[in-house]
């Protein structure tokens, strides 16, 4: 059920994206973005820890109750921060007079983001991550027509806030519509010291990955300007989407699988083996597409206005084919409760972003998102040195899910290249397009026919979650 639910919500998104790039303009889409670097920052504290938190112990209403308070309050509490710094995030960007309010309108979300923590944590608690996935497709659906609908009536910047509100809204709702738990009164006995520290731990990871993942385009806003950000977070959103949808949704169900097999090593090891597989099957195939064919993505999916985003995608899509192993130490770290360490490893992360950064700024789009690339492959080659000692999962465990996936895609890359050459000569556009899916479809066809190990793969993990 989760894999069809980020089927949907990745058609919804790219369709929403491809009709919002032709009502709205570069400039509403870097204002948003100025907004959204520190609403961003904000977002990953949303939950506080609860969904992880509620996976760790026994569910106990007690715990249960403790976790709604924390949730309201902390809603609030960020919603407040929000507000605050709206005016000061004006004058970091030199946009005063618009990004304030879009950033105090966007605070509002934490409210409903906390509110629906607690129900999220007890659906994944109970082996309901399908549940969740299809009700987030749902809240996706209803908020992308909404911020259409908006931007049609000339909204402007104001319809990307409508959706981001609305989404988180529409979120809350259906989470407690399923979940069977109601919060009372009663917290007696609970561990609000051991609650608060994992929670702040997590937290932390989540603030300190999301800086890692933004500051490219933080410097693009502060070294450029409005128009630049929103031509290179065109190209973002493109190499995030397989993230968002395909890689990102997974987190806590595999983080319950894990805790709920933690005194098993043998299944321990077998179950993020199996993960780690198939979500780089999803990341590679991701990032062979937007390595190989960013021009075609750019135009397809935003019009040609936006073809300046190509080089961007291209080089994100190499750090998009290291998603899972970045999301990977979350897993095994976050499933032994090991926040500590964790935190640890995600400032190590935005070390060398700011590193990176910092001698790619005032080059132009180009070089940050070359210094973004090379960061992540830095980054997530030391998480297996981070988790090894702490979780018993080996270098081997980390190496050998991702052998057939490289290989399989690596393969096209080098064979779509090579169509890329042979097809220079054909002067229609539509013609040449044809071509390229033909051969797509025909090299992947062909490998799947001829490899047993290929086809065991991805048999195995098409549908391998509820």
């Amino acid at each position: 059920m989760i894999f069809l639910a980020q089927c949907l919500r990745v058609g919804v998104r790219l369709g929403s994206a491809a009709l919002l790039a032709r009502l709205l303009t570069p400039t509403d889409y870097g204002l948003f973005g100025m907004a959204a670097a520190v609403f961003g920052v904000l977002y990953m504290s949303r939950d506080f820890g609860i969904v992880i938190s509620l996976q760790h112990a026994e569910l106990t209403p007690q715990r249960f109750n403790a976790a709604c308070r924390i949730g309201f309050f902390g809603g609030l509490a960020l919603a407040a921060v929000g507000a605050l710094l709206a005016l000061p995030t004006g004058w970091f960007f030199s946009e005063h007079e618009r990004v304030p309010g879009v950033l105090a309108a966007l605070s509002t979300a934490f409210i409903f983001a906390g509110l629906a923590a607690p129900a999220l944590g007890v659906l994944y608690h109970e082996g309901k991550g399908g549940t969740v996935a299809m009700l987030e497709a749902a809240a996706m659906a209803f908020a992308s027509l909404g911020g259409v609908v908006a931007a049609w009536l000339g909204s402007g910047v104001w319809a990307l806030v409508v959706m981001s509100v609305v989404t988180e809204a529409m979120v809350c709702a259906l989470a407690w519509r399923w979940c069977a738990w109601r919060p009372t009164g009663d917290i007696a006995g609970t561990n609000w010291r051991s609650l608060a520290t994992l929670g702040s731990q997590l937290s932390g990871h989540n603030i300190a990955t999301y800086l890692t993942r933004t500051l490219d385009q933080i410097t693009i806003g502060r070294s450029e300007n409005a128009y630049a950000l929103g031509l290179y977070g065109r190209g973002a959103q493109i190499t995030a989407l397989p993230t968002q949808y395909g890689v990102a949704p997974f987190t806590s169900y595999i983080v319950a699988g894990l805790g709920r097999r933690r005194n098993s090593p043998v299944e321990y090891t077998e179950f993020f083996r199996r993960c780690l597989n198939g979500l780089l099957h999803v990341a590679f195939a991701s990032a062979a597409v937007c390595v190989t064919f960013p021009e075609l993505l750019v135009r397809g999916l935003f019009g040609p206005q936006w073809i300046a985003a190509a080089p961007v995608v291209r080089w994100l899509g190499v750090a998009l084919a290291v998603q899972p192993w970045l999301s990977a130490p979350f897993w095994l770290l976050g499933a032994q409760a090991q926040g500590r360490r964790l935190l640890l490893w995600s400032l190590v992360g935005g070390g060398l972003m700011a590193t990176g950064c910092a001698l790619a700024a005032g080059a132009g789009m180009e070089a940050v998102a070359i210094a973004a690339a090379a960061t992540a492959v830095l980054h997530a080659a030391s998480g297996p040195v981070f988790c090894a000692s702490r979780t018993g999962v080996t270098l081997r465990d980390w190496l050998e899910p991702m052998q057939i996936p490289a290989a399989l895609h690596g393969g096209f890359i080098a064979v779509m290249f090579l169509g890329l050459r042979i097809t220079t000569t054909i002067e229609s556009a539509i013609i040449r397009s044809i071509a390229l899916l033909a051969l797509t479809l025909g090299y992947y066809s062909a490998i799947y026919l001829m490899s047993s190990r290929v086809r065991a793969e991805i048999r195995g993990h098409l549908f391998w979650s509820r």
